[in-house]
């Protein structure tokens, strides 16, 4: 192609250029020295050896100066040996049709690096329409071919989370902070609940009918606390109706789209179908639930029992050795000075008397201390500290607060059991040298605080299931709604802490 084309006058006028031609090459020549481009005219040879090559080729195959015009086979040469017998095949192939030739392939530049070009090129044929040259335009396209993979592998990406989500039960969704909860995504998997994405984004279906009602007012507050608090993020759990009527429990982890000013404009996240798992916890919950009525059924049944020996044997068998003492006493006084071997009897009876009322008296309030129903709690727990103080080295010691506590029959003989359990471990393994236990209330409820110097539990003890004593203690508390806090390092001593709450106004009786 000649660099201008020149519209002829009539003869003897002076030839004017064409405006059009003239635009025309301007054009290609700005495109030509902008872009990383460069036009060619090659033979229909083996190598494709070229006829002309515009000077941009050594810039866009970083070659040295006039090398491409030195060797007529710089292109074949530079052509990438993968790519040869490819593009070779194609411009033969392609020689028989009349549409434009367009190629992608591989080039090694003069230090060795790998370009991607674009080749746009068509057969110049002659008068007989018999190819005889190629003329095109080589494009580095490397960026462009790197950016196309990068988009590609994103693209890939994406279609691999959607289809994960597509198959998973977690749907993705994002709505607007309006009254109607306007849907404005939701991706395909809502059909699980028996809906399409259309129904929910056309407004068919609106957000908050989808909600179970009873759980409508529960997820307002909770939204509308996080929202206040200014928590952009935050995690509700409530329940679905599907399209066929059942109930499906979801957790909803929602996240705070706010516009410049701070105020929340959008909600999106992820609802996670989570029934089985809630299912599984109701159950559980349910079972625990029939655990612990079970024991507490369980501590009454033994609690009774054992008040009911307790009174036999303070009754039937204390009244018993009574009667037996005092006659032993008659009989005692009516022997003759000159009979001492039978006083020397009647005097041993007496003494083994005594020790049989001791210890069924010791029996009886072990079992159930008579001291409870009598006195309450808090005098119980001064006489315990005094009956133990004898037969250990440990100092003991106890206060209340207020002095004059009143604690309700309801629980008071747990917490007195769960005194006994915790003083008599920490005896038994604390090697401590005081032992200090606090008994107060107030208007949350009654604490029981026992603190030694000992040597402390060992932390894999504190959870051990054969740790009978603190697991009788947890039990305890919890058939009372209460909690158990034990801190305990080694050498440092144990603070046992019992917290229970007032008893509802209905309940009646201990239980143990």
């Amino acid at each position: 192609m000649t660099d201008q084309q020149i519209t002829r006058s009539p003869a003897g006028a002076k030839p004017t250029p064409d405006p059009l031609a003239q635009d025309e090459i301007i054009l290609r020549q700005a495109l030509t020295h902008s872009a990383p481009s460069a036009t060619y005219v090659a033979r229909l040879d083996t190598t494709a050896s070229n006829l002309f090559v515009s000077p941009e080729i050594d810039r866009l195959l970083d070659l040295k100066p006039n090398e491409s015009i030195s060797d007529p086979n710089f292109w074949f040469n530079h052509l990438h040996p993968d790519d040869r017998d490819f593009v070779m095949s194609e411009i033969t192939r392609q020689q028989e049709s009349e549409r434009p030739i367009r190629l992608r392939y591989r080039m090694l530049t003069g230090t060795g690096e790998i370009r991607t070009i674009r080749d746009e090129a068509f057969i110049v044929r002659d008068a007989q329409g018999r190819p005889i040259f190629l003329q095109g335009i080589l494009y580095d396209i490397t960026s462009l071919q790197e950016a196309e993979s990068a988009l590609t592998q994103t693209f890939d990406r994406l279609r691999f989370l959607e289809s994960i989500i597509e198959k998973s039960p977690t749907m993705v969704f994002r709505w607007h902070r309006d009254e109607a909860e306007t849907v404005e995504f939701v991706t395909e998997n809502v059909s699980q609940l028996g809906y399409s994405a259309a129904d929910l984004l056309e407004g068919r279906v609106r957000w908050p009918s989808l909600i179970y009602p009873p759980d409508l007012p529960r997820r307002a507050l909770e939204c509308q606390a996080f929202l206040q608090n200014g928590n952009d993020e935050f995690v509700l759990q409530y329940r679905l109706i599907a399209h066929s009527g059942d109930l499906r429990w979801f957790e909803d982890r929602s996240r705070v789209i706010r516009d410049q000013q701070g105020h929340p404009t959008h909600i999106e996240g992820l609802l996670v179908d989570i029934t089985d798992r809630k299912n599984a916890q109701l159950l559980l919950q349910e079972s625990e639930e029939q655990y612990r009525q079970l024991s507490r059924r369980l501590q009454t049944i033994r609690e009774d029992e054992s008040t009911r020996i307790s009174r036999v044997i303070h009754d039937d068998l204390g009244q018993s050795l009574s009667v037996l003492k005092m006659d032993t006493v008659r009989l005692h006084r009516r022997m003759e000075v000159s009979q001492p071997d039978l006083q020397n009897i009647t005097t041993a009876m007496l003494e083994m008397i005594d020790r049989a009322l001791f210890t069924t008296q010791r029996i009886a309030m072990d079992l159930h201390p008579g001291i409870l129903d009598d006195l309450g709690l808090a005098p119980a727990i001064e006489w315990y500290v005094q009956q133990m103080q004898p037969h250990t080295e440990v100092c003991l010691s106890q206060t209340v607060d207020p002095p004059d506590l009143t604690v309700p029959p309801a629980i008071t003989l747990s917490l007195f059991r769960i005194l006994q359990e915790a003083v008599i471990n920490t005896l038994r393994h604390a090697e401590a040298s005081t032992l200090v236990i606090h008994l107060s209330g107030n208007d949350a409820g009654y604490r029981l605080l026992i603190e030694d110097d000992g040597k402390g539990i060992p932390p894999e003890r504190l959870s051990s299931p054969s740790a009978f004593g603190l697991i009788q203690i947890r039990e305890r508390a919890r058939t009372l709604n209460g909690r158990v806090d034990i801190e305990s390092r080694p050498g440092g001593g144990t603070r046992i802490q019992i917290q229970i709450p007032h008893p509802p106004p209905c309940s009646k009786g201990a239980v143990s």
